[in-house]
């Protein structure tokens, strides 16, 4: 008996089989079924890009070798995927064509490239100092990732690289090309076409390194230094 006064409200409470759960309860459970949910899926799609980005991977490792050792003729994008492990449905998700895959990765390659012959880089320092150290490091470069430069190599004057993924190239190699125009501007460097200088001195250095397993540092000096002799002033 309450005398009069009003009886007090029970919280309410829901059946769930044999089980009685209040109302408060079953929020704090629904919020943690989201959670987990969301959990889940968030994990299923972080999954899914790292297989995809390993994927990628697989392909331009795949690709790499096979265009290297067997030539561009030879290695089909069947042949790719094969060597991938992964469907040719899937070579074709990433790549349309096999000259797509050729310049995607031909830019990447370069791209590793540059990044490791700008290490460092000091636009300040005197011309010859920059040229040397630049050329260092891309011999450094080719010796450590011979099938890498080997790539490069084979497509660097090649009709299968396309012109987006040249406009991508120029860019990365602007800060070379600013070594040999301030060096034809201080009148240390001749006055030739840059690109054409360029195109020398890689020439030149890539005849001497390509193929050499191990050279010392002497060699990589005296290397360099025929290269400035041919084109200083």
């Amino acid at each position: 008996f309450y005398l009069g006064a009003k009886k007090p409200t029970q919280p309410t409470r829901r059946r769930y089989g044999s089980f009685k759960i209040p109302n408060r309860t079953k929020k704090l459970n629904i919020i943690c079924l989201i959670y987990k949910k969301v959990c889940f899926f968030w994990n299923v799609h972080s999954y899914i890009y790292l297989c995809n980005v390993n994927k990628k991977d697989d392909i331009y490792k795949a690709a790499l070798t096979l265009l290297v050792e067997q030539g561009e003729q030879s290695s089909s994008m069947k042949l790719v995927a094969k060597h991938a492990k992964c469907g040719i449905g899937t070579m074709y998700n990433y790549f349309t064509s096999k000259d797509e895959l050729i310049s995607e990765l031909y830019v990447k390659l370069k791209t590793e490239l540059f990044v490791a012959i700008l290490e460092g880089h000091n636009p300040n320092l005197p011309v010859k100092e920059q040229f040397t150290k630049a050329w260092i490091q891309a011999i450094v470069y080719a010796v450590n990732n011979p099938t890498e430069y080997k790539y490069i190599d084979m497509f660097a004057h090649s009709s299968k690289i396309s012109k987006q993924a040249e406009e991508k190239i120029n860019k990365l190699i602007y800060p070379i090309v600013e070594i040999y125009e301030r060096g034809k501007r201080e009148g240390i460097i001749k006055n030739f076409d840059t690109a054409n200088l360029i195109f020398f001195t890689t020439g030149g250095i890539t005849g001497s390194i390509l193929n050499k397993s191990d050279i010392s540092k002497k060699e990589i000096k005296a290397i360099i230094m025929m290269a400035w002799d041919a084109i200083k002033s």
